[in-house]
């Protein structure tokens, strides 16, 4: 009897041994998957705070880029209104004289040819500053 106790001893040492043994196998490899784990994790980790920090970067630049774009327009609406104050109310001249003075307008005065004529019904110039009356 003594010897059957002590093979099913034995029987079950080796079983739980073996159990032991699957166990810490099994252990292991979880602990080197988990170190995989852990490395994939810190690599993706580095690279998301990469392009987190290129994002961030890139949004400074185009925040910039608006900023520097906006004095750009105002800039040119300012050119464009000089220009209009150039173009439509400042005279340029259209020539030189015989003394090479600039000329302002074209003979026909500076808006005064839209006038009445004379109340008298004299409409011709005096030749020689005679009268004709």
């Amino acid at each position: 009897m003594l010897t059957f106790e002590f093979r099913t001893m034995k029987e079950a040492y080796d079983e739980l041994k073996r159990v032991v043994f699957e166990a810490e196998e099994r252990d292991y490899q979880r602990r080197e998957l988990n170190n995989k784990l852990q490395t994939t994790f810190e690599e993706k980790e580095k690279s998301i705070n990469m392009f987190l920090y290129e994002i961030a970067k890139l949004k400074l630049q185009l925040e910039e880029a608006k900023i520097k774009n906006e004095r750009v327009n105002l800039k040119l609406k300012s050119y464009c209104s000089s220009s209009f104050v150039l173009d439509y109310v400042i005279p340029k001249p259209i020539g030189k004289n015989k003394d090479g003075e600039d000329v302002y307008t074209n003979g026909s005065g500076i808006g005064y040819n839209r006038v009445p004529p004379p109340v008298n019904g004299d409409f011709s110039r005096n030749i020689l500053g005679v009268d004709k009356a």
